[in-house]
């Protein structure tokens, strides 16, 4: 599996843009910018995914070669992630509270990601979320997040 922040640097080259630049369309401090460019996990584990999202579609990268399998239910077309979090939480007889427990989070953490908030915690919580839930992770990411709706 290719390296994001490796494919990330190489991409802002190609398009003949400086780090500041690149850091300033992403609403980043530069050492922000810096760290996505400089460390292997930093997209995974810190920068929230709808920044790691425009990422993507700013540097045409695909951003599905990334994600690694992690097997489950498939998620058809136009899915909501908020939507499917909660229709799957309640098909599998989870409370609010214990859906939380499992991702490791407060009780509110449900609400929050059941409202659309998902994108506002870095990718390793989307991960963490299917896993919960049973989904197959990229098709999540494709359908659920990356889509547009």
């Amino acid at each position: 599996m290719p390296a994001f922040h490796e494919t990330l640097r190489r991409r802002r080259e190609e398009v003949r843009m400086g780090e500041g630049r690149a850091s300033h369309l992403l609403g980043l401090t530069t050492m922000g910018y810096y760290d996505l460019e400089a460390y292997e996990d930093e997209w995974r584990t810190v920068v929230p995914l709808y920044i790691t999202m425009f990422a993507y579609r700013v540097f045409e990268i695909d951003m599905l070669q990334f994600i690694p399998d992690q097997s489950g239910a498939a998620v058809g077309p136009n899915a909501l992630a908020g939507d499917l979090i909660k229709e799957r939480r309640e098909t599998m007889g989870l409370s609010a509270e214990a859906f939380a427990d499992r991702c490791g989070y407060a009780p509110v953490f449900t609400s929050f990601v059941e409202a659309g908030g998902l994108i506002l915690y870095p990718f390793e919580v989307a991960r963490k979320v299917c896993e919960v839930l049973g989904l197959d992770l990229k098709s999540f990411m494709r359908h659920g997040l990356l889509a547009p709706h």
